[in-house]
């Protein structure tokens, strides 16, 4: 079971539960309505490590998508393959570009004790570096959001419409198989 889909995919597991944590431990707090203007500062600017647990989710979602891909459209080309050596490097990239992308949010939270809520990028005056920190987000959004439907689509096309597995054009005695690895993909997801 130590495979390195496993590792991307308790990766995932372990950033979706400190969101899940988080969220919940950012929501009690603000509905106690207790918070002077020190602590929350300090509560908004924990706040985002949500979106650094967010962003790792959202990476390795692309990751798995692009290990998929080369699994079964490409399956002769290993060095495009994570392997157990170098899933672990890939994890750590991961979680770092993930703090980096979103440290920059700490300087842009800020709370706002007469509506008793954070405040953020989306709210304040657009300076050059909230330009930038916006632009970042939204680059990698769509650079994943491309990624992952060329990977899936290029899954689907060759397993349901043209009959292309493995980067060939199947044989006739070949599309019983084929079938079936449909009916596995199409179970995993």
């Amino acid at each position: 079971m130590h495979t390195p889909t496993n590792y991307l995919l308790a990766s995932m597991a372990v950033s979706d539960v400190f969101t899940i944590m988080m969220i919940a431990a950012h929501r009690f707090v603000f509905s106690q309505h207790i918070l002077d203007e020190k602590f929350g500062n300090l509560v908004c600017k924990a706040a985002v490590l949500i979106t650094a647990f967010a962003i790792v989710s959202s990476i390795t979602l692309t990751v798995l998508a692009v290990e998929r891909y080369n699994a079964l459209l490409k399956p002769l080309r290993t060095g495009l393959r994570l392997n157990k050596d170098n899933v672990k490097k890939a994890i750590a990239l991961i979680w770092v570009t993930s703090v980096l992308v979103s440290f920059p949010s700490v300087f842009f939270q800020e709370f706002e004790p007469v509506r008793s809520v954070c405040v953020g990028p989306r709210d304040s005056n657009i300076d050059l570096a909230l330009k930038i920190y916006l632009i970042l987000h939204t680059a990698m959004l769509l650079i994943q959001s491309v990624v992952m439907v060329f990977c899936y689509g290029s899954l689907i096309r060759g397993l349901y419409f043209t009959n292309t597995q493995f980067a060939q054009k199947l044989k006739p005695p070949m599309a019983r198989e084929a079938r079936r690895r449909r009916n596995l993909l199409s179970h995993s997801f």
